[in-house]
């Protein structure tokens, strides 16, 4: 019954007393059921939904037991659904009458067991019903459509016994092949059209289609009265046709195509003109690279006469970076390429060519490749000029798309990461501390502040956050780098690692570090991808190298940290060194690397007051040290634990934020913070109710981005009717330059996503007091 549950039950009844016993009954049996009840057929017109009824119950008073009557009430209800009378007392006589007239059958009323059981009956047997009816149709149709693609093929089709070849029907076309009628062909055998030259080959042929499943296919030259002196192509291959297994047996005369063979060989003079007066260079070789045949136009384009080139391997004038593109186009068959070749010039010069390769199977049975090219060096070297003039450009470009992308990742991102963190942090408040789950809820949590950093990180990356620096550990970074590394880089490269666990915290942006460390770990792992080595990172503590205080004055006689990443790879020479922090230089291919890793280091180091040197040396590996002034332990704050949360004292919260999830949460939010809260996924809704009613909120927070109507556009609204009301904006991606439109709205409060409870909390109270003042 799944397929029909839930439906709906139409019952006529004076009284729908028993209704709910039949419901009951019905569910038991595992069926979800909705009764419409009506007190008489006549007001089955003012139902607005009709054909929706799996069933239809009718009191046997209600209605004249004949068939006019029973088919008007089907007719009236559409759908055809089956009717079950409903009586006080079931005879023989009232159930021959009920069945003659189409019901499917009459119950008693009394008994709602009896009901439910008939209801299902009834249902299962429509069902039954229409698949079978369904099933018959599919067998037809299929009959149908195999009957019209026979007849109206245009290729002569026969349908013949296996084991002698008697033909059981025929198409119209082959009728036409055989200028006979299709009477006339029944009866007959295949060998009498020709499709065999003999008994013995037709038991063989036949046999092996039989055995390898598959279609066979012979060519025939037979002489027929409707194709005389043709080339039958006969195809072949057994099927099932009306119960029984058969042979269908194609017959096409493909004399036209032999005739048009013979028009190809006319034409070939008239192609090698063509291809003789082309401003393409043309040419064939075999498959050994041997030149077959060269275009008179090559004189012009490479200095040598086409009988100078024919006879030589095409490997003495290519370049040697091209042979092995040239022998694994010849060694395939059938194989079609757009390669650029460099051909040497009489004169020794280079020259590109772009050439298409077309590699082929002669007449007599060898591998060719045709080969046409065109002289491309001259638009080549105005490329390369134009591209080395726009090659900053489209850097910049792509770093700005990267931004575009990042921050629209990063808003959807956190907007799902705020109803997960503030979930998971309810979750822990309402948890006891003797848990077992607390331990669980802890790893949750950190996961997803791990995500908010990689979010956080994708930002940075892109210049799309400011940078946000905290006083803070080091060797948690390095530890969270490492993993990513080792996961990364191949397996033929070892780890050391190094860290001092006694080093004090320094001042900095930890998604910026993450990303130093990254970036000259990723280096070191490609300096070694070709044979390994060892990659060390180790963080020491102690002040730097008095050399380095005339580049690095804040450093002079300030603690600091080292953080040197070294590695055995290819080493730079003093010309590369000299040049790896500049914007788009790089030593790798161009498909690689967009030589703005090291640049960006270069600008965290700074941003950080730190210092970067490098040592390397060719064939024996690099390092790089990278100093931090460190910062005295005792200044740390202390964390607030969610214990200590600040809480309101019943303010009227209303919050904004077109994402439902974060509307959900951070009601629950807000609320355990002590505050009431009114909240809208409908920025003009939430407009309107702060407009109908400004005086009734002591605080607003809300959204940045949304659609239509925007968090910039709410501030506005409400300083226009509350100057001064506390207003906080949320989001998961702070657009600068909406952000500065809001600051000189007035908005002074800016909560980034996912936000915490001690975040939440803390801005809430303080955007408050500032209020008051």
């Amino acid at each position: 019954m799944s397929a029909w549950t839930p439906f709906r039950v139409l019952i006529f009844a004076p009284q729908a007393s028993h209704v709910p016993a039949y419901a009951e009954t019905l569910s038991a049996a595992g069926c979800e059921v909705e009764f419409d009840h009506l007190t008489d057929p006549q007001q089955l017109e003012t139902l607005p939904r009709r054909g929706i009824w799996r069933a239809v119950l009718i009191e046997q008073d209600l209605i004249e037991l004949d068939a006019t009557a029973i088919d008007q009430l089907r007719t009236a209800c559409q759908g055809n659904p089956p009717i079950i009378v409903l009586a006080e007392r079931v005879t023989t006589t009232a159930t021959k009458q009920v069945l003659d007239t189409g019901i499917a059958v009459m119950v008693r009323g009394e008994d709602p067991e009896e009901v439910g059981s008939a209801i299902l009956r009834a249902i299962r047997y429509e069902c039954y019903r229409q698949q079978h009816d369904a099933d018959l149709r599919q067998v037809a149709a299929s009959k149908r459509r195999f009957a019209t693609l026979f007849n109206a093929s245009p290729i002569a089709t026969i349908v013949t016994e296996i084991e002698d070849g008697a033909i059981v029907d025929a198409n119209p076309a082959a009728e036409r092949l055989a200028n006979k009628t299709r009477d006339e062909i029944i009866g007959q055998r295949t060998i009498d059209f020709g499709a065999w030259s003999d008994l013995p080959q037709r038991r063989r042929l036949v046999g092996d289609a039989l055995f390898s499943g598959s279609r066979h296919t012979i060519e025939r030259e037979v002489d027929l009265p409707g194709a005389p002196n043709c080339t039958l192509l006969v195809s072949f291959s057994a099927f099932e046709f009306e119960g029984k297994n058969r042979l269908l047996v194609m017959m096409q005369d493909i004399s036209h195509r032999k005739a048009a063979e013979e028009s190809v060989r006319e034409s070939e003079a008239r192609y090698r003109l063509l291809v003789e007066n082309s401003h393409d260079l043309i040419c064939e070789l075999d498959d050994q690279g041997v030149l077959c045949y060269v275009s008179p136009n090559h004189q012009a384009v490479t200095g040598y006469l086409p009988d100078e080139m024919e006879g030589k391997r095409i490997h003495d004038l290519a370049h040697p970076d091209d042979i092995d593109d040239i022998d694994a186009l010849l060694s395939q068959l059938d194989h079609r390429a757009q390669l650029r070749l460099r051909i040497r010039h009489r004169k020794e010069h280079w020259l590109t060519l772009d050439s298409a390769v077309q590699v082929h199977r002669a007449p007599d049975g060898s591998r060719r490749a045709v080969v046409i090219s065109r002289d491309i060096t001259a638009s080549l070297k105005a490329d390369a000029d134009r591209a080395q003039l726009e090659q900053q450009l489209r850097q910049a470009q792509k770093m700005e798309a990267i931004g575009t992308l990042a921050g629209g990742i990063a808003h959807d991102f956190n907007n799902i990461l705020t109803a997960i963190f503030g979930y998971l942090q309810l979750v822990q408040l309402e948890t006891p501390d003797d848990s077992p789950i607390r331990e669980e809820l802890a790893g949750a949590l950190e996961a997803s502040e791990r995500a908010r950093d990689l979010v956080s990180q994708i930002l940075t990356f892109s210049r799309r956050r400011e940078q946000q620096r905290a006083l803070g550990q080091v060797s948690p970074i390095i530890n969270d780098a490492v993993r990513l590394l080792r996961a990364s880089l191949p397996a033929t490269i070892d780890f050391k690692i190094e860290i001092d666990e006694t080093a004090p915290p320094i001042l900095c942006d930890g998604t910026q570090l993450h990303q130093v460390i990254m970036n000259l770990g990723t280096n070191a792992g490609h300096a070694m991808n070709a044979h390994g080595g060892l990659l060390t990172l180790r963080l020491t503590k102690g002040e730097a190298e008095p050399s380095l205080y005339a580049s690095y004055p804040q450093l002079a006689n300030r603690q600091t940290l080292c953080l040197s990443v070294s590695d055995t790879g290819t080493g730079m020479d003093a010309a590369t060194r000299e040049r790896i922090f500049e914007p788009f230089f790089t030593t790798k291919p161009s498909n690689e690397g967009t030589g703005l890793g090291l640049a960006v280091v270069h600008g965290i180091v700074q941003d950080h007051d730190g210092a970067i040197v490098c040592e390397s040396e060719p064939g024996i590996g690099t390092s790089f040290r990278v100093y931090f002034p460190t910062v005295d332990p005792a200044s740390l704050d202390v964390a607030v634990t969610p214990t200590d949360l600040p809480k309101g004292n019943g303010e009227r919260v209303l919050l904004v934020d077109d994402e439902e999830s974060v509307v959900n949460i951070g009601s629950r939010m807000i609320k355990r913070l002590g505050y009431e809260v009114e909240a809208f996924t409908l920025s003009s809704k939430a407009l309107e109710r702060f407009t109908a009613a400004p005086r009734q909120f002591d605080i607003v927070v809300t959204d940045l981005t949304m659609g239509g109507i925007t968090g910039v556009d709410i501030a506005r609204r409400v300083f226009e009717l509350r100057p001064g009301l506390p207003l906080i904006i949320a989001t998961g991606f702070m657009n600068a330059r909406d952000i500065d439109t809001a600051r000189a709205l007035g908005v002074k409060w800016f909560l980034e996503k996912p936000f915490s409870f001690q975040g939440l909390a803390s801005f809430m109270q303080k955007a408050l007091k500032h209020a008051q003042r």
